[in-house]
């Protein structure tokens, strides 16, 4: 269970436009901690669910006001933030390419259709928890990969904040006094 100084981070950083996987790593949490606390206490999700609504309603907003502006200059990089934030909804897939959420429903509809076909209460608790495992690795494999983009994407920062250091020139400071360079 998180403390409520995390649980306080973690709505922090969702108001701000942030994932949870970058919520986790700002309160200090795993994934599954912070999937215990929102199962757990109920206020705490619903105040989760409703910074994630009300920040995606914001760029939402942002690309239908351009679409009707005669400007339009922020439309772009609230549907690049739309894009990334929610790939699952608005990102570009190729033809024939499923989400993980249609895929873990696929795998739903594939277990209640097994679990009819089954007479054996014994062979339905077998099939429903291979795959229920299935779905929890699924789950696994999107958290990771939504951490892993995280700090990918830190590192990319981190690298190129060395490199404009490093890049930096810094004007030399004078090593003459005034009376030095007038003429005599």
């Amino acid at each position: 269970m998180l403390t409520e100084d995390q649980m306080n981070k973690v709505c922090t950083v969702v108001k701000a436009g942030g994932d949870l996987a970058t919520a986790t790593g700002y309160a200090e949490c795993d994934t599954r901690e912070l999937v215990n606390t929102l199962d757990a206490i109920k206020h705490f999700a619903k105040e989760v669910r409703f910074a994630e609504a009300t920040v995606e309603l914001q760029h939402m907003t942002n690309v239908l006001k351009a679409s009707n502006a005669k400007d339009g200059r922020y439309w772009r990089a609230s549907v690049w933030w739309l894009e990334r934030r929610s790939p699952e909804r608005f990102a570009r897939r190729p033809a024939g390419a499923i989400t993980p959420t249609q895929l873990k429903q696929a795998i739903h509809t594939l277990n209640e259709m097994m679990l009819q076909k089954l007479e054996s209460p014994a062979d339905q608790q077998r099939i429903n928890d291979s795959l229920t495992e299935i779905i929890g690795s699924i789950e696994f494999l999107i958290d990771t990969q939504s951490a892993s983009a995280v700090m990918k994407r830190t590192e990319r920062l981190r690298i190129s904040h060395n490199a404009s250091q490093d890049s930096q020139v810094t004007a030399p400071s004078p090593t003459t006094s005034p009376d030095e360079s007038a003429p005599s």
